[in-house]
């Protein structure tokens, strides 16, 4: 899938660079390790406001197409969203729906 722009509020400009397909790593409770087979899409965007600019990935499910809650900006794990990120997944959802069945062949 090609990369593309979209602009968003507070003259911040979103370059939605990579989309790719993995499954959800398992993680522990107590002692026992949870698996979890469910199939994710990745999205990475950069973020881009004046000299600021900063990377954020966030993540939908395969099946249903829900945004799964939190992010990851910066390489580090955010469980809050901003109003930013969900314009920016607003703006995807669209996007996508504009490429209709295209936007699910084209992974890479």
């Amino acid at each position: 899938m090609d990369q593309y722009q979209i602009i968003l509020p507070e003259n911040i400009t979103a370059v939605v660079l990579h989309k790719r397909i993995g499954v959800r790593r398992p993680h522990k409770f107590l002692f026992f390790k949870v698996r979890d087979k469910e199939q994710l899409i990745a999205y990475t965007a950069l973020l881009q406001s004046g000299q600021k600019s900063e990377t954020v990935e966030i993540f939908k499910s395969w099946k249903n197409g829900e945004w799964i809650d939190g992010l990851l900006k910066d390489g580090k794990k955010i469980n809050t969203e901003n109003e930013i990120t969900q314009m920016l997944k607003k703006e995807i959802d669209r996007y996508e729906t504009m490429l209709g069945e295209n936007a699910y062949t084209r992974l890479f």
